[in-house]
């Protein structure tokens, strides 16, 4: 068996090994983004890219046999999940959280979001 002083050794150098890791997938992120930056979409201003997407929010789904409505809150999540600057950009469009879908399906812990906590209305 590994003696105390090998066990903290070995300990030491995992450790330092998880923040070299740590590092380079920052370094990642960061080149990943700049990368990002250059493709022509990522050259749209953020008013321009903010309209695309609001206009999204109402497409119809369409294979060979039928046409389905992709839910509006299936457009925000993949839109806000493309890059950090999509991200950033639906966030901060206050037009593509103005409307609220209640469906039968929609957890009771999300309309309490959605409900005014100073006069506590119910929808």
């Amino acid at each position: 068996p590994l003696s105390k002083p090998a066990m903290s050794s070995a300990s030491k150098l995992q450790q330092d090994l998880d923040c070299e890791i740590a590092r380079l997938e920052q370094d990642l992120i960061v080149l990943k983004r700049r990368r990002n930056a250059l493709s022509p979409v990522s050259q749209l201003p953020s008013e321009i890219l903010s309209k695309i997407f609001y206009f999204g929010l109402h497409f119809l789904q369409a294979d060979e046999k039928t046409r389905t409505e992709i839910l509006p809150e299936d457009t925000r999540l993949s839109i806000s999940h493309v890059d950090h600057h999509w991200r950033t950009v639906a966030l901060e469009s206050p037009e593509l959280w103005s409307e609220i879908h209640v469906r039968d399906t929609t957890k009771t812990e999300y309309l309490t979001l959605a409900m005014d906590n100073s006069k506590m209305q119910p929808l």
